[in-house]
């Protein structure tokens, strides 16, 4: 009864977030730099808004978020905590759009197991207006100058020589390594080697079997077989899963009447949700 209780609670809690989201209400937490909470009112920070407009600033005029960074602490000024500012602490404040009059609210959730949060979908978060402390055009060109930086600075893999190099695995499991002093892929396992063109040619016979019309044939009638079984054994599972669900309403309406102790009802109601799990 108590973790139906805590489920019913979270589950109040859950929906409740995109309300008060929508209303610009605090969901806990501290507010970015260059803001605070004030009578749960997100109000601008008059003592560090400055410094983040600031940051704008020097940003557009070096193109460097180092530079930036090292700028504001030379001019003595410091994060919350009273640290030295970073790049990594810049770029994220130069992409926040609370800057620019945009606070997004409930785009995160956490899976309760103390892992890292993760992101909603766009059509779920809540986007409301709030004090500006840079024009939206100054916030935009930044970003623009951000991303072209970055999609400058991401760098390719090296290509490699050989066509199936990473792909190729031994009879014992291990991945198989080029050797190219023999042009041969080896296993550091077991020492068995094979030549690049006896493999290559075995993958490309294959690859012709794959193309032939009556092949793909039989393997998509394969396909369908199992998917029918699939299909028949999932259709099991939901009518199974419709059965225990009705079967704990209606132990928690016999709980609710007195039509049941409480040890009897917590008893088979976990027998219930061993089941469903």
């Amino acid at each position: 009864m108590a973790e139906w209780e805590r489920e019913e609670i979270s589950g109040r809690i859950a929906a409740s977030i995109p309300v008060r989201a929508k209303l610009g209400k605090p969901l806990g937490g501290q507010a970015p730099f260059g803001y605070s909470w004030k009578n749960k009112q997100f109000v601008i920070n008059e003592s560090e808004s400055p410094i983040r407009k600031l940051m704008y600033e020097i940003f557009l005029r070096t193109l460097r978020k180092k530079t930036t960074a090292d700028e504001l602490n030379r001019l003595g000024h410091r994060t919350r905590k009273g640290v030295l500012f970073s790049d990594t602490t810049v770029t994220r404040l130069l992409k926040d759009t609370n800057a620019k009059g945009e606070r997004i609210a409930n785009y995160t959730k956490t899976s309760g197991d103390g892992r890292r949060a993760t992101l909603k979908p766009k059509s779920e978060w809540t986007i409301t207006k709030c004090p500006q402390i840079v024009s939206k055009k100054t916030w935009e060109k930044v970003n623009r100058i951000l991303a072209i930086q970055e999609s400058r600075s991401a760098r390719l893999g090296r290509k490699s020589e050989y066509l199936l190099s990473g792909f190729v695995k031994c009879s014992c499991s291990k991945k198989m390594y080029i050797r190219t002093s023999l042009k041969a892929y080896q296993c550091r396992s077991c020492n068995i080697k094979i030549a690049v063109v006896d493999i290559e040619k075995i993958f490309y016979d294959y690859l012709s079997e794959c193309m032939n019309s009556h092949y793909l044939a039989r393997q998509v009638k394969n396909t369908e077989g199992i998917l029918q079984k699939k299909q028949l054994l999932l259709e099991e599972t939901m009518n199974e899963k419709l059965n225990l669900e009705a079967t704990m309403d209606s132990f928690i309406a016999m709980r609710m009447d007195g039509g049941i102790t409480r040890e009897n009802f917590i008893e088979n109601l976990h027998s219930l949700n061993t089941k469903l799990a």
